[in-house]
């Protein structure tokens, strides 16, 4: 679970909702966006533009991304085949922790080959998607937000990385689309070549 030191609260809160549903957690102190870490070089992605609000990318959600690439270099570096990265304000619905067990008892099933599942999405387009054969909460996904939840694999770490994406920065919500090349910005997905495949 990814945390602010200066938000206990919010860890608080999700440390009592994760007793309760009987979920083991790690603790990832956020990079926070008013004192950013001075270990990790980045550029901005050029010319980017926040697509609703008309803005550049703020400090919170740079720190927001180094918060989510450290994860990233952890599954690597620790050989992890896969995790479940939560964001400290986190909703679960009432069957959820249920419907993410189902999602991983399926793909321990199937065998199927995949890098990184969103566990909770905002739709931010109308675009075309089709439910995963023998699965039953998977789907492919247009352009969508949060990061509230995931789960992603080993290999989806690597590819995630390999994109090499604090020379390009934008936030992670915009990264996640451009990576599966689901982005409606082609000059963004220009940037970013290296896709993956992605479901919800």
């Amino acid at each position: 679970m990814i945390n602010l030191a200066r938000r206990p609260e919010r860890r608080r809160r999700m440390e009592k909702i994760f007793e309760i549903l009987g979920v083991d957690t790690t603790y990832w102190e956020a990079s926070d966006g008013k004192h950013l870490p001075n270990d990790y070089k980045y550029e901005l992605l050029p010319g980017y533009m926040d697509p609703f609000h008309k803005r550049p990318m703020k400090a919170g959600e740079i720190g927001c991304f180094l918060s989510h690439y450290r994860i990233w270099e952890d599954v690597v570096t620790n050989k992890l085949s896969r995790v479940i990265v939560f964001e400290d304000d986190l909703r679960f619905s009432n069957e959820g922790l249920e419907r993410i067990k189902e999602v991983l008892e399926d793909l321990d099933e199937s065998k199927m080959e995949w890098d990184l599942i969103y566990l909770g999405r905002k739709k931010q387009a109308d675009q075309m998607e089709v439910w995963v054969k023998d699965h039953r909460h998977l789907s492919t996904v247009g352009y969508s937000y949060w990061t509230l939840g995931y789960i992603l694999s080993a290999e989806g770490a690597r590819r995630l990385l390999e994109a090499k994406p604090l020379e390009k920065l934008v936030p992670v919500d915009e990264y996640f689309p451009i990576m599966f090349n689901r982005h409606p910005n082609e000059v963004y997905r220009g940037f970013l070549s290296r896709v993956f495949s992605l479901k919800l």
